[in-house]
């Protein structure tokens, strides 16, 4: 498992074979049909996998930390491996030749990052950390679908920026936007604490 998460998040989908998978891997072909009927069943239990995690640590951010934007930089923190793992080319043949594969990372994003969000910018705007003006649902909405996004249309357009560069300044961005000056201070206080790379 290991080594065809390296393969297929270096180089891309679309141009992995199966034998390269095996050989990567250092198994027989014999053995990969044993568990997976497809390359595109392999990809769908990869993404079903690297969800499962997210959603465990989307419910450990929620029962254990009580402060909501350390919560946000901690799960932010969370997601920031598989950013620098996953090639641009991932992303395009992901969207482009497995959309149904694509659509569970979609439903993840528009449901549970979503939910959370929402209920960490309501928290937020009770303790004053973000403005009382701010649309909650809406800019849960953007926080959560805009980042992938915006990292690889912003990526691949622009090669002087990396990926990493996009994500970090994006969540920068985001915060420095909605949070008031209480709300400031606390981002950078979690920053320090939990993602010194997003303190920029």
């Amino acid at each position: 498992m290991k080594s065809s998460i390296e393969l297929l998040f270096a180089k891309g989908l679309k141009d992995i074979s199966i034998s390269d998978i095996v050989k990567k891997a250092d198994v027989s072909t014999r053995t990969f049909y044993r568990y997976f009927e497809s390359k595109e069943a392999l990809i769908e239990f990869l993404i079903v996998q690297g969800l499962k995690g997210n959603m465990s640590s989307l419910k450990m951010v929620k029962q254990q930390v009580k402060d909501p934007i350390d919560a946000y930089v901690i799960f932010t923190n969370t997601t920031y491996p598989g950013v620098k793992m996953m090639s641009a080319q991932f992303f395009i043949d992901l969207v482009k030749y497995y959309p149904k594969q694509y659509n569970l990372i979609n439903s993840f994003l528009f449901k549970d990052v979503v939910d959370f969000n929402n209920e960490i910018i309501k928290k937020g705007k009770k303790m004053g950390y973000f403005r009382k003006s701010i649309n909650g649902r809406l800019c849960s909405i953007y926080i959560a679908v805009s980042p992938m996004k915006a990292m690889f249309d912003i990526f691949l357009d622009r090669k002087e920026y990396t990926k990493e560069q996009v994500f970090l300044e994006f969540h920068r961005i985001v915060m420095y936007g909605i949070c008031t000056e209480k709300g400031s201070k606390r981002f950078k206080e979690a920053t320090k604490n939990y993602f010194p790379e997003l303190l920029g």
